[in-house]
């Protein structure tokens, strides 16, 4: 029987993609997210239902954290945990200063995700993953990074303080503590911040699909072979890995694969 995944932010975009390849190789996936009707739909969509969990409620909320806990049966072993659940800006919400909108990206986008990887590694071993999803916008030029900083500066300094301190938190583990990577996709559609901006555009640069980059993330974490050379494509895909085993030391910039 094999283990288990969790995966934050499953009901669109590449959560949702990563829970349906997860399920296809026989993992129990606990997919989470705050809409409802959207993990209802993947839960109809995938291949092997009866061992796919769906928790419809916001990872900001510490109940939503404890339900994530006890959903995992005694004695039973995480082998990926995904952080795709993030928020890019408040979409409407009635946030009147600057000061209450980054307490409301810091919630969703570093507090949420750090106190769960604490609750759960006593679930996880040497052999699992934790893959965090920092911000591959915050890398471009500087006259890219002004525009974005005007527009998403809570975004972009919570995807930054994210990686920062879940750094800090892999340095002070024990050597057999799970590997956490740090992903930051290219120009991913239909996902975040990509439709924040180019929704209604048209963008003339490279773009991978969710599927795509879910099933290179799959790989990376839980795969047994990486997909041919022949099959990757030419966009930017790049990647941190933190643990004492070599294997994992990823320090260069990774193509991500189209599926094979």
């Amino acid at each position: 029987m094999k283990k288990y995944v969790v995966i934050t932010g499953a009901g669109s975009g590449i959560g949702k993609e990563t829970a349906r390849i997860c399920n296809e190789n026989g993992y129990h996936v606990i997919a989470v997210g705050r809409d409802k009707n959207k993990l209802k739909k993947l839960l109809s969509e995938v291949r092997y239902p009866q061992i796919l969990h769906i928790i419809d409620s916001d990872i900001t909320e510490y109940g939503t954290l404890i339900k994530i806990q006890e959903t995992i049966p005694l004695g039973k072993k995480i082998a990926c945990l995904y952080h795709f659940a993030a928020v890019v800006e408040p979409g409407g919400l009635p946030l009147p200063s600057q000061d209450e909108e980054v307490f409301y990206h810091n919630k969703t986008n570093v507090t949420a995700p750090k106190l769960l990887t604490m609750m759960l590694m006593p679930k996880m071993d040497a052999e699992s993953r934790v893959l965090i999803v920092g911000s591959y916008f915050g890398n471009r030029t500087e006259d890219e990074k002004e525009k974005l900083k005007k527009t998403c500066k809570a975004y972009l300094e919570s995807k930054t303080k994210l990686v920062k301190e879940m750094k800090d938190f892999r340095a002070n583990l024990p050597s057999n503590a799970p590997g956490i990577i740090i992903a930051k996709p290219g120009r991913v559609r239909e996902t975040g911040i990509y439709n924040f901006f180019w929704q209604e555009k048209e963008d003339p640069n490279p773009t991978i699909t969710p599927e795509e980059s879910a099933r290179f993330l799959f790989w990376l974490t839980l795969g047994d072979k990486r997909p041919s050379q022949e099959t990757c494509v030419n966009k930017i895909f790049d990647i941190q890995c933190l643990a004492d085993n070599e294997q994992w030391k990823f320090a260069e910039t990774l193509p991500p694969c189209k599926p094979g």
